[in-house]
């Protein structure tokens, strides 16, 4: 067998954004709300993801989101400081956060084990904000403020899109278009992440093409990846399929790859998923020699994120009811959020990038034990994740892995 990684499998969630009908993420009756920030990212996540998944492949990042909106939130006050608490699940947390996620930012900026690369800028776009803001979103969000006027739609864009592009090796070019803003534009709040890592265990040089099953039983040939010898990874067998854990470097950050039973499993694997079961996963969770068979995957989605954090409770923000008076004068509401994000997984490592934007407008009062044998061949979820921080910072799922 080849050499061991002795792993402790790690509870995560899953989140995807998509188009469609937003989906009502209500939380189970007799769940209380997070204690932590750890369990308020599984809850979000999860409940992003029953809000706004799709059929189609689909990759975001939960910490990125969560960060941009969280920095919204510092700017909020009354109902509408409220109303992004019971979103982020920060209820029961009350200012604490921001003063984690400065911990959480200054954490991954020093990071390095030479193997993995992960970085996450955020930034104030805009001339008026209120100075308390400022110190606020740059002491705890590292966040700096970046003059730009929006009177040319088609410049502010470039701009954004040059400082998030160089913050993401390039792989998130346009994340905002000059048709996202529009003359009533007064702000922008800006997250970008990247993440790149080498396997713990590289796959071998035995790429070649395999079949993939796709949810409505069509077949294709895909290039999928594998180990000639058996690796000890952490898996976890449940009623609806399997998981596994793939370690990059030092075992600090890791994939989590999860296999519904039949091609057709997913949607109904998504639709039971709870912060809960993940954490029943991870306590049946076992170390076992695996020889994985897996599908080399890269793709991009882009996503306005309006209607699913509607759909999950947060209505407040986009209407005339706002307040965000600790973050500008006058009357203003969140005219749109917008997510793209990449993800690229291959034989050596996994590279992934996103970037979100919250851009906020002025409102007006009248506006609404032998080697097991693991093949991924058929749509599945994957998730990359912080062993350390429980951060949750690239996910998705992958339908059809010719799709880019």
């Amino acid at each position: 067998m080849r050499h061991v990684l002795p792993l402790t499998f790690v509870a995560v969630a899953l989140a995807v954004a998509g188009c469609g009908k937003p989906r009502t993420p209500a939380r189970p009756a007799a769940a209380a709300p997070p204690a932590t920030l750890r369990e308020a990212d599984d809850d979000f996540a999860v409940r992003l993801h029953r809000a706004a998944k799709t059929g189609g492949n689909f990759v975001a990042s939960p910490a990125g989101v969560s960060t941009a909106l969280s920095l919204l939130r510092s700017g909020a006050n009354g109902d509408t400081n409220r109303e992004l608490a019971d979103l982020l699940g920060h209820t029961n947390l009350g200012d604490t956060p921001h003063a984690a996620y400065a911990e959480r930012l200054a954490d991954w900026a020093k990071w390095n084990d030479k193997t993995t690369t992960l970085k996450m800028a955020n930034s104030l776009w805009g001339g008026d904000f209120r100075p308390a803001f400022v110190t606020a979103a740059g002491r705890d969000y590292s966040a700096s403020v970046k003059p730009v006027g929006f009177s040319k739609s088609a410049d502010a864009a470039r701009e954004v899109n040059a400082c998030v592009s160089e913050a993401t090796g390039g792989l998130i070019p346009g994340v905002v278009t000059p048709n996202d803003l529009s003359a009533k534009s007064r702000v922008l709040l800006v997250n970008a992440a990247f993440f790149k890592a080498k396997w713990a265990a590289p796959f071998d040089d035995d790429t070649r093409p395999e079949t993939f099953t796709l949810s409505d039983g069509r077949t294709a040939a895909v290039p999928t990846m594998g180990h000639r010898e058996p690796v000890a990874l952490a898996r976890a067998d449940f009623a609806g399929g399997v998981a596994v854990a793939l370690p990059f470097g030092d075992g600090r950050f890791r994939m989590v790859l999860v296999l519904p039973k039949t091609p057709a499993g997913l949607p109904a694997l998504e639709e039971t998923l709870t912060a809960n079961s993940l954490a029943e996963w991870a306590a049946a969770a076992e170390t076992e020699a695996v020889t994985l068979r897996l599908p080399k995957f890269a793709f991009t989605t882009r996503r306005f994120l309006d209607d699913h954090l509607k759909a999950m409770g947060a209505g407040r923000i986009f209407g005339p009811a706002a307040d965000f008076g600790a973050m500008l004068d006058g009357p203003a509401a969140v005219e749109r959020v917008i997510h793209e994000a990449r993800i690229d997984v291959s034989e050596s490592g996994a590279t992934a990038a996103a970037g979100t934007v919250v851009a906020v407008k002025k409102s007006e009062p009248n506006e609404a034990a032998k080697s097991r044998l693991i093949r991924f061949d058929h749509p599945f979820l994957f998730l990359i994740t912080d062993t350390k921080t429980g951060a949750i910072l690239f996910l998705g799922h992958v339908a059809d892995p010719r799709a880019n």
